[in-house]
């Protein structure tokens, strides 16, 4: 008899709102870190970026030993409540 082992594979988003900061998505968090955010995207937010000073949704895994938010992808602009 053959027995196959199923694997659950366990892991945690992590969601933020920043406000961007330059032309390249470059994103400025509160505690003054600057990174870029270049993934997660659509052609039209490529073609016409958010505003600098826009407010936008990310997700991230965790941050690395220098405090950056790691694998860091565009999820939406925020809209103004």
């Amino acid at each position: 008899m053959l027995f196959v082992k199923k694997s659950i594979k366990k892991t945690k988003a992590y969601t933020s709102e920043e406000e961007i900061t330059g032309w390249v998505m470059s994103e400025k968090l509160e505690n003054g870190i600057v990174f870029k955010l270049g993934t997660g995207f659509t052609d039209q937010h490529r073609k016409n970026p958010p505003s600098i000073g826009t407010i936008v949704t990310f997700k991230y895994y965790g941050f690395t030993k220098n405090g950056i938010p790691k694998f860091a992808s565009f999820l939406r602009v925020r809209i103004a409540r």
